[in-house]
């Protein structure tokens, strides 16, 4: 497998944290399917997570980041509850 330069790396980091920000975004528009709203953002939001735990320490604030990140998805799951 051959390795990638790390501007690649990065590169693919940002496009899967915009493209996983994107997608709580679209979720969290439409109130009409509010269940299937609530999981899919909470689905994009652990993808995000995961992605920082994976790159987290080249990224500033990353655990900032994922505290905020896993206190919406709390609060996704109680309105998911609810």
């Amino acid at each position: 497998m051959p390795t990638r330069p790390p501007a690649a790396i990065a590169d693919t980091a940002r496009a899967l944290a915009h493209e996983a920000c994107s997608s709580i975004l679209r979720a969290l528009s439409a109130p009409q399917q509010v269940h299937e709203a609530v999981h899919s953002a909470r689905k994009s939001i652990r993808h995000l997570r995961a992605l920082l735990q994976l790159i987290g320490d080249r990224v500033p604030d990353a655990q900032r980041a994922d505290r905020i990140l896993r206190r919406v998805g709390d609060s996704l799951s109680r309105l998911r509850d609810a």
